[in-house]
């Protein structure tokens, strides 16, 4: 008999219905840490009591190209908490659409995880790039 240690917060729907386990679980845990990091919430926080979860929280406030000044740890951005660029904001939306992916409600509509790491180490080289280019303009000014 397996065992698996995991919160009731951070498994896919499919787990909870007695559904087969598979690798795909660990991708959907793997988005709700993805979620947890950068916005600093946990599910168990106290907005999350009511019908709302964390992932439903990160879904409404990504939708409609929302900024993600109000979802994205302030921490992250500045060490004052202010504003970012749009190259930033824009890092940071393709974090948190790969992170909604890996929760997919259905398993065969999650990436792997070879895709999750491919797609991380491409929004990794263009949040370089684009630090880069700040570091080039502000040598400038």
């Amino acid at each position: 008999m397996i065992t698996i240690l995991s919160t009731i917060f951070s498994t896919s729907t499919e787990y909870g219905l007695g559904g087969l386990v598979s690798t795909k679980v660990d991708v959907y845990s793997y988005g709700i840490l993805l979620i947890e990091m950068f916005s600093s919430k946990k599910p168990t926080d106290p907005m999350f009591e009511t019908d709302v979860s964390l992932k439903q929280w990160m879904c409404h406030e990504c939708s409609n190209g929302g900024s993600l000044i109000n979802v994205i740890d302030p921490n992250l951005v500045t060490e004052d908490g202010g504003s970012f660029s749009p190259s930033m904001e824009q890092c940071f939306r393709s974090v948190m659409e790969l992170a909604l992916s890996c929760t997919a409600e259905m398993p065969h509509d999650r990436s792997s995880m070879i895709e999750v790491a491919a797609r991380l180490k491409k929004i990794n080289k263009q949040f370089l790039a684009s630090v880069q280019v700040c570091c080039f303009i502000n040598e400038r000014l």
